[in-house]
């Protein structure tokens, strides 16, 4: 009883990050049938992790109305599906979407996001200092990304990819593309190792100096009469 509309690649395959190990992290968003008769309200996310085909899949999906209520809010997973550079799918009708998370793009909701995104990924104490606790390469990886991420939104830039990340910083952050390539190739690098590795520190620094920064100007459109429009047009 569901439509699949729009379907991509949202992980470390779409962002330049992979490995031979890495799964496949798939994001779609679907309309519920209205032929689907049923006195329980609409399923609006599906959520699949496990082996599918001998394939590792990481899989999430809204349903188009709470993918449009989240794009009201600038939402960060669903303006990351709708920006990966692998689409496997995307229905006509789908393309009306993009005016919401167009008009509705809020670059200090993105940039808050970022920035707690990379905090959690460094596991920091209480204090805020680096521990180190719990480290991997993916969590350096993932706060480096964010932290970048943030940095390109307080420039009025939405960039999610790694590689187009290096190339916007780097001069100011000439390291980042080192970093990038040597935790990529040491997934397996232990927690004493990582937090010994000037490339933690440099990562911690560069979070601290996001977290230090004031964010974008711009307050979020509470106004939901486009994101109505366009979902009832489409459904």
């Amino acid at each position: 009883g569901l439509r699949v509309v729009h379907v991509a690649e949202g992980g470390s395959n779409a962002w330049g990050y992979s490995n031979s190990d890495s799964d496949y992290d798939i994001r779609l968003i679907y309309v519920q049938l209205p032929w689907r008769k049923s006195i329980l309200n609409t399923l609006e996310t599906i959520r699949f992790q496990g082996v599918y085909e001998g394939v590792q899949v990481d899989m999430l999906g809204y349903e188009l109305r709470k993918a449009c209520q989240k794009l009201t809010g600038s939402d960060m997973t669903v303006l990351e599906a709708m920006h990966s550079p692998m689409v496997y799918g995307s229905k006509p009708e789908f393309q009306p979407v993009r005016e919401v998370a167009a008009h509705y793009l809020n670059m200090t909701t993105v940039f808050q996001a970022a920035r707690d995104q990379a905090k959690r990924n460094l596991y920091l104490n209480k204090g805020g200092s680096f521990v180190g606790g719990d480290i991997t390469s993916k969590s350096l990886i993932h706060s480096l990304r964010f932290s970048l991420i943030a940095i390109a939104a307080k420039d009025g830039v939405l960039e999610f990819t790694v590689p187009n990340l290096i190339a916007l910083y780097a001069i100011r952050y000439p390291w980042v593309g080192k970093a990038f390539e040597w935790l990529t190739a040491n997934r397996q690098a232990e927690h004493g190792h990582l937090i010994s590795n000037p490339i933690a520190m440099q990562i911690y620094d560069l979070f601290k100096a996001v977290d230090a920064m004031e964010r974008p100007e711009g307050k979020r459109n509470h106004d939901v009469t486009v994101a109505d429009r366009v979902y009832s047009g489409v459904c």
